[in-house]
């Protein structure tokens, strides 16, 4: 009597491979080091959006990851202890804000110096524009002279490969200096021209000097002083007014 062979096959194992993205916030620009585990003696291969990828020991790095999703596929080639296993990892890499801010003066006087202060990301080309006109940025800061009014401020950073696109927009108010003009008037005769000077720090600019119902106006770059006749003895208000884009001036008296 004869004994029947016995036959055992042995299955192979199922694989299996790990992916692993220590880095839990994955940001356009980054590089980002990957480890890959898996066991057996078949061969490896790794590719990132269908380009493969050199091991170094397990691990590889994307280089200056672009903004989007990107599929991580892993392969493990058939060996005598395991089957073929494939794993598939998913990273989203996304733009970081850029978050333009305007810091604007206040009490603000015309004809002073406004130093405007704008920032962004480091190494952000921040553009900035006061009412409609570009302004350089130098060292984060925007100085101009403006004139009394409002005015607006807008500062923008365009998208880039690592940053989303951000502005801001503010506003502030400029007020016009208070001050005053002096006058004196000298030999005051009927019938005669009257010298009436004007005192003002001022070098530029037109003022207009008013006496009863006559007036006559001076260039400061010219002349400080102006003459008027007046027809008829009384007394008389003499008024003098100056309003620039930078300070405005009124005075009165009667002589």
């Amino acid at each position: 009597m004869s004994e029947s062979a016995k036959i055992v096959v042995a299955n192979k194992k199922d694989g299996e491979i790990i992916i692993d993205v220590p880095q839990t916030t994955v940001y356009a620009g980054d590089d980002i080091e990957i480890s890959v585990t898996s066991y057996g003696d078949g061969e490896l291969t790794v590719t990132v959006d269908g380009i493969e990828q050199t091991l170094d020991q397990a691990t590889f790095t994307i280089k200056n990851i672009s903004a989007g999703s990107h599929t991580i596929e892993a392969v493990k080639y058939e060996d005598d202890e395991f089957n073929e296993y494939t794993a598939i990892e998913i990273i989203h890499a996304e733009k970081q804000s850029a978050e333009v801010s305007i810091t604007v003066p206040q009490n603000v006087k015309a004809g002073d110096d406004v130093t405007i202060e704008v920032s962004s990301y480091d190494g952000a080309d921040i553009t900035v524009y006061v009412d409609g006109v570009k302004h350089e940025v130098n060292d984060g800061k925007v100085t101009i002279k403006a004139a009394a009014g409002k005015h607006t401020v807008t500062a923008s950073v365009d998208e880039t490969y690592t940053h989303l696109a951000s502005n801001d927009t503010k506003t502030f108010d400029v007020v016009k200096k208070d001050s005053s003009i002096e006058i004196t008037a000298t030999n005051v005769t009927e019938g005669q021209a009257t010298a009436i000077t004007v005192n003002t720090q001022l070098n530029e600019g037109i003022v207009v000097v008013k006496v009863g119902d006559k007036q006559a106006a001076v260039d400061l770059a010219k002349s400080k002083s102006v003459s008027i006749t007046l027809d008829a003895p009384g007394t008389y208000e003499v008024s003098v007014s100056m309003a620039s884009d930078y300070e405005t001036y009124n005075y009165s008296d009667t002589y």
